[in-house]
């Protein structure tokens, strides 16, 4: 029976776990599951993953934790692996904390699931529903903890534990020899490095041990991008750019042969003088080496301390001066309005109000900053709002959001972070004169204007920062209740009539649209309209040719317009004024590649009006002529009218007057015709005999065509076949030639395969023969 891997992990199979990893590595899971015969690869790397991992945070979720998780979950929905990586934590944790969160607001909310009082009635708590229950398997037990282990472990456990420790004790295999050896060599040619260093350091000679490729760094031994501060509490930048010039400027060989003039030879004693004073110094080596050693953290601290530098303070705002004239009105004020109130005028005094009292105030004390927005809390509110939201199909008003500063926003992965500052009291003037004043009179409410003690300036109040909505109730309440005293102190209304007049229609209806502020777009409409019409306009004014987008010259000379006289003849006025048409046509609206020799003479300008009645005169004019049978008819019908001119209007009382006016009428009509038929007859017979050559041989040139443009068809039809043909029998000509060649190579290979073999048989006839014949000599 096959062995369903998976479970509830224990301590034995997490310790196992973590061996086989320090062995193997996080790259060979099917090595580390060989060692556990209840995982699976894949779960292996999911309890590393999601418990074992010493990099996993298991630490209690701090407030910043959680307001970055809702806002990755609200840009993010479901995507838990990639907001685990922002947040720090595991894909499990975040979604259980996410839950958490959701569950926490719903009992604050009084959300959740209700029941009585007690034990055995009360409804289950979130963590309860999710809770496993007895018999049921945990779908994720890799972010679990490891459960302990038993006292007397099964066979299978057992036998589990013995091979994990025979297979990663083992240290005699092929592998864990190689490696063996690799360390033995690497320590050995450490040992010999080390061994020559030693060598040439007694011998004088230091090498340089250097474990950085070149053109990289050594970050262990180095600091990227360092800048050390200059030591001591002064600037010296300009010693040491001057004690840079200077050893630029320094000649060893000469100052070399300076101190050899100078000098001279050093004798015996001075040598020896200086040998003893440095054999007397290394007596003292180690008490000078820790002398030395004090002297360098000295100067290393001295480096690290940073620079004394001068007090610069801003230039004062307010002068000396100024303040001596803010001094001096101040007490100009406080004369006048000492003199006002020991004046006898109770208007005066009353006018007058004390400003003494901001300068009597009690010591500043800074205000209490107001109260955080919780973001936590609106971020959970926003699901909770957008899981039970309706369907957009039901329509009604959109689901209200926390926005604004209220959440943590859509700018970046990392939530908007809420900036408060402390309120000024300077500023704001949140203290009053009076500290035990009633905080609702004008004057001495909190953020009012100072001074008010007329109430001038009530409107634009407000509230502290901190104030909570039960004191903003009682202080709206407060004013209402000092508005309806102050309406009910006010005298009763007399009793007057009053006439109203509504004002015409005319009136207001003129005044409002003058007021009228037009639309853009109808305005933006009405002008693109003016502008097509005028481009229209311009359109028909240009020259027909150029309306109908006909071909022009591309080189024109204009001085080649001879100059016409008012008594020149039509023929020539026309010309002229047709080249001066193409030459402004081309000067105007030049064609590509064209060239004007000269300048174009300017038109004369004609009005619309005058275009149109010439356009209308032409058109006139081109009208063609009617055929002239119908003029002759148009003329005898007019003249074969019976009734004379002056007399079609009066009626005839006589019926017999007007049946012999009809008969004639008739009867001149069929004369008419009888004379209209013979001339038709005449003229019929002679356009016979002019024109009948011509029809027959118009029928004869016709069939003519008709045979030559079938025999024209069906040479082209038998030329594109011979084409054809002619494409095939090229390509069929290399096709048959390279299998002729094909086969004479074939016969030749053949014919000299046959040569080959007569040749050979030949030879071997011959030899045949002379052996024969040389066995018959032998014989004889």
């Amino acid at each position: 029976m096959p062995v369903v891997k998976g479970g509830v992990w224990t301590n034995i199979e997490d310790e196992i776990l973590k061996a086989a990893i320090s062995k193997y590595g996080l790259n060979q899971w099917a090595r580390v599951s060989s060692l556990l015969a209840r995982k699976t690869p894949k779960q292996c790397k999911a309890r590393w993953n999601e418990w074992l991992d010493p990099s996993i945070r298991k630490t209690e979720w701090s407030r910043d934790e959680d307001e970055k998780l809702l806002h990755l979950a609200k840009l993010l929905p479901t995507q838990w692996r990639t907001i685990a990586e922002n947040v720090g934590r595991t894909a499990n944790q975040c979604l259980e904390r996410y839950q958490k969160l959701l569950d926490e607001a719903e009992s604050r909310e009084g959300l959740s699931l209700t029941g009585a009082d007690g034990a055995e009635t009360k409804a289950p708590s979130a963590d309860d529903v999710r809770r496993l229950r007895p018999g049921e398997i945990d779908p994720d037990p890799e972010t679990k903890p490891a459960r302990p282990d038993t006292i007397d472990l099964d066979e299978d456990e057992k036998e589990m534990l013995s091979e994990a420790r025979a297979r990663l004790a083992n240290t005699q295999g092929k592998k864990a020899k190689r490696k063996a050896r690799e360390r033995q060599q690497e320590e050995s040619r450490r040992l010999a490095a080390l061994q020559k260093r030693r060598e040439l350091k007694t011998a004088g000679i230091n090498i340089k041990v250097v474990t950085r490729k070149p053109g990289h760094m050594d970050y262990n031994a180095d600091i990227p991008f360092e800048r050390k501060p200059a030591p001591g509490f002064y600037d010296t930048s300009e010693e040491l750019s001057r004690n840079e010039k200077e050893r630029a400027n320094f000649d060893p060989k000469k100052h070399q042969l300076a101190s050899a003039k100078r000098k001279g030879d050093e004798d015996d004693e001075e040598a020896n003088r200086k040998r003893r004073k440095n054999e007397k110094k290394d007596e003292n080596s180690l008490s000078k080496a820790a002398i030395q050693a004090g002297k360098m953290q000295r100067i290393r601290e001295a480096e690290q301390s940073s620079k004394r530098r001068e007090l610069n303070l801003p230039a004062p705002q307010v002068s000396e001066g100024e303040l001596e004239e803010i001094v001096k009105m101040g007490m100009l004020g406080e004369k006048a309005s000492s003199m006002a109130r020991e004046s006898d005028n109770d208007a005066t005094r009353g006018l007058v109000s004390d400003y003494t009292k901001l300068n009597n105030s009690a010591p500043i004390r800074t205000p209490r900053v107001a109260q955080e927005e919780d973001h936590i809390a609106n971020e959970i509110h926003n699901i909770k709002a957008l899981t039970n939201i309706q369907s957009s199909l039901l329509g009604g008003e959109n689901t209200p959001l926390a926005e604004g500063s209220s959440s943590t926003g859509f700018d970046s992965a990392a939530p908007r972070k809420q900036v408060v500052a402390t309120p000024n009291p300077l500023a704001t003037p949140l203290y009053t004169g009076n500290l035990n004043a009633t905080p609702l009179r004008p004057g001495e409410t909190p953020m009012r204007t100072p001074r008010d003690r007329f109430a001038l300036n009530t409107e634009g109040g407000s509230l502290m920062p901190g104030a909570t909505p039960h004191d903003m109730k009682v202080h709206n309440l407060a004013v209402r209740q000092q508005l309806k005293f102050g309406l009910a102190s006010l005298p009763k209304p007399k009793e007057s009539e009053w006439e109203l007049e509504i004002p015409e229609e005319q009136a207001i209806s003129a005044s409002t649209g003058d007021d009228l502020v037009e639309d853009a777009a109808e305005k933006d409409r009405r002008e693109n309209e003016r502008l097509r019409a005028i481009e229209a306009l311009e359109r028909r004014r240009r020259t027909q040719v150029m309306q109908n987008n006909l071909p022009r010259p591309l080189v024109y000379d204009c001085s080649a317009i001879a100059a016409v006289t008012k008594d020149a003849n039509p023929e020539e006025l026309i010309a002229y004024e047709t080249s001066l048409l193409v030459a402004n046509d081309l000067a105007k609206y030049p064609v590509p590649g064209s060239t004007l020799i000269g300048k174009a003479p300017a038109l004369i300008a004609i009005l619309d009006a005058d275009l149109e009645n010439a356009r209308m005169a032409i058109e006139a004019e081109t009208q063609p002529l009617p055929d002239r049978e119908v003029l002759r008819k148009t003329f005898d019908s007019r003249n074969s009218n019976t009734t004379l001119l002056g007399l079609g209007c009066y009626d005839s009382d006589d019926e017999d007057e007007v049946d012999a006016v009809v008969r004639r009428a008739i009867t001149s009509i069929q004369e008419s015709l009888v004379d209209e038929a013979g001339r038709s007859a005449k003229l019929e017979k002679k356009l016979s005999l002019h024109l009948g050559g011509y029809q027959n041989r118009q029928k004869t040139l016709s069939a003519n065509l008709a045979k030559a443009t079938a025999a024209a068809r069906e040479a082209s039809n038998v030329l594109s076949a011979m084409k054809l043909l002619a494409l095939s029998e090229e390509t069929a000509i290399n096709r048959r030639l390279a299998a002729l060649r094909e086969e004479v190579s074939v016969v030749s290979r053949r014919e000299r395969e046959a040569q080959e073999d007569y040749r050979r048989a030949k030879g071997e006839l011959a030899d045949l023969r002379a052996a024969v014949r040389v066995n018959g000599d032998s014989a004889v």
